[in-house]
């Protein structure tokens, strides 16, 4: 997870490839940090402090999204787990003034999924607005 640190709170690039990778960077960040929370704290017994440490993450990664009547909605899944997304390749990202969508496909056969992450830039600072996983199928190619 190391190798993923970055200043979330950043809001100056130099350029749009420095705004590319810094982007793709966040969702790898994310992803992993998902990863060892599905792995090491999901069960029954101790779901409470799985979910703390969920809510860390939406808090720090993602937009907030809130219901009509105000509170804060978050999705917490015990399938949540972006696979092996550390290996995958970026296959496309589009980049607009205030929005960003990324698609990561994988570089194995055995492994189908694809994730789409559209991320939003609210107060000058990046956070992931919406994650879709994909399969194969709904590709054309």
């Amino acid at each position: 997870m190391n190798n993923y640190e970055l200043d979330l709170q950043k809001t100056k690039f130099a350029n749009d490839e420095e705004l590319k990778s810094y982007l793709i960077t966040l969702v790898l960040q994310f992803a992993s940090y998902v990863n060892n929370l599905d792995f090491k704290y999901f069960s029954k017994d101790n779901f409470q402090e799985f979910k703390e440490n969920y809510l860390k993450l939406f808090n720090n990664y993602c937009t907030e999204k809130r219901k009509q009547k105000g509170s804060k909605v978050y999705y917490i899944s015990s399938k949540g787990r972006f696979g092996e997304i550390e290996k995958a390749i970026v296959k496309f990202f589009y980049l607009q003034k205030r929005q960003a969508e990324i698609g990561f496909f994988p570089t194995v056969e055995e492994y189908l999924d694809c994730y789409k992450f559209d991320l939003r830039k609210e107060n000058n600072i990046w956070r992931i607005n919406n994650i879709k996983n994909l399969q194969w199928k709904d590709f054309v190619f």
